[in-house]
């Protein structure tokens, strides 16, 4: 299916190395092969565009990439490093103007949209499924499987957030909440460096949204 040119114009957004991006690309379409998983599954383009223009090296810089978890960066860090560290052994290091990040305000959860959808997501959690395997079963992206369970807690269904995140866990996104707002979630994510994805937020901010109408 044909890419919007919203999207398009998103993603070149994103100033990058264009060669790296491409060598980047190459190199997920064969670990997407090898695995028979969709492209997006490994990373997304607008992930492998940071990594065109901070050229991870180490693990340590991979970590620091958006879009990157701990999952994938255990999976995929030391190929894509080395892949980075080839290319630079051909190319220079090119340098790229600071990103300016516009505040985007995370859509509100709304309650009473227990889908079919959700409530499919839904039991395959209580059966004890973890995002992931749920999202690689439905032919879905994690995001969209926070998102059901986000509006599964909006509806009033017990969702254990303990399997989505620890203690300590949630309150790093209540400190990054308190730090930027609502609105600045996407600055956010790219602090966190991909240990936390919108999901997370989604579901932090169903939680809460729910504990405020319990309490009143």
């Amino acid at each position: 299916m044909q890419r919007s040119e919203s999207s398009r114009r998103r993603e070149g957004e994103i100033e990058c190395d264009e060669v790296l991006f491409e060598r980047l690309r190459e190199l997920r379409k064969r670990l997407a092969d090898e695995r028979n998983v969709p492209a997006y599954q490994v990373f997304s383009d607008v992930t492998l565009r940071y990594m065109a223009r901070e050229y991870p090296t180490t693990p340590q810089d991979f970590a620091r990439i958006s879009g990157v978890g701990e999952r994938k960066r255990a999976d995929f860090g030391h190929v894509f490093t080395a892949e980075v560290s080839a290319h630079l052994e051909e190319y220079p290091q090119q340098t790229f103007a600071s990103l300016k990040h516009e505040p985007v305000e995370m859509p509100r959860v709304r309650s009473g949209r227990l889908t079919p959808t959700v409530i499919e997501t839904l039991e395959m959690f209580w059966k004890g499924m973890e995002v992931s395997q749920i999202a690689a079963r439905r032919g879905f992206v994690d995001g969209t499987i926070f998102t059901h369970l986000a509006t599964a807690i909006e509806c009033g269904k017990e969702v254990d957030i303990r399997r989505l995140f620890s203690e300590s866990e949630e309150r790093e996104i209540a400190e990054a909440v308190k730090k930027f707002g609502w609105g600045g979630i996407p600055r956010a994510v790219e602090e966190f460096g991909g240990r936390y994805g919108y999901g997370h937020f989604k579901v932090y901010r169903a939680f809460v949204e729910r504990m405020k109408r319990v309490d009143k």
